[in-house]
C-alpha cells in the first residue's frame, strides 16, 4: 500500500499583542501583526500637550523600529488625548488605529474600540 504525500505547505502567521505599555515602548520580535490594545501613553503626565508630544516622537520612532508588517492598535482610558482632543493626535503615525471599527487582515476581523465601562460604580 502506497501512501500519498501532501504537498501543501502550511502558512503561519506571528501574531504578538500586548497592552497596558503605559508609555514603557518594549523590544517587540519580529512578527506579521502587532496588536496595541491600549494605555499606550504614559501615566506619569496625562497633560494633553505631553501625550501630543509624546505620541509624536516616542511613540511614533517606537512604531517605525518594529519589525512587523502590519501594526494595528487601539487606545485605552489613559490615552486622554484622542478623547478630549483628537485633532491634536498625529494624523500619519504608522499604524492602523480603531475607534470603534474594524479591518479584516488575511482571514482574521479585528474590532478596536476604546471604550469601557465606568470603574467603581457603587450599587452594581
Amino acid at each position: 500500500m502506497s501512501k500519498q504525500i501532501n504537498n501543501r505547505k502550511q502558512k503561519f502567521m506571528r501574531y504578538v499583542c500586548t497592552s497596558d505599555l503605559h508609555g514603557a515602548l518594549p523590544e517587540i520580535p519580529e512578527c506579521d501583526v502587532l496588536l496595541l490594545g491600549g494605555d499606550i501613553c504614559p501615566v506619569s503626565n496625562h497633560r494633553l500637550d505631553f501625550q501630543q508630544s509624546w505620541l509624536d516622537t516616542d511613540f511614533r520612532y517606537w512604531l517605525k523600529r518594529i519589525p512587523a508588517k502590519k501594526i494595528i492598535g487601539c487606545v485605552g482610558n489613559h490615552d486622554l488625548i484622542f478623547q478630549e482632543k483628537p485633532n491634536w493626535v498625529p494624523k500619519d503615525l504608522p499604524w492602523t488605529y480603531l475607534e470603534d471599527s474594524g479591518i479584516k487582515h488575511k482571514e482574521l476581523n479585528i474590532y478596536g474600540s476604546p471604550w469601557q465601562p465606568i470603574f467603581f460604580l457603587v450599587g452594581i
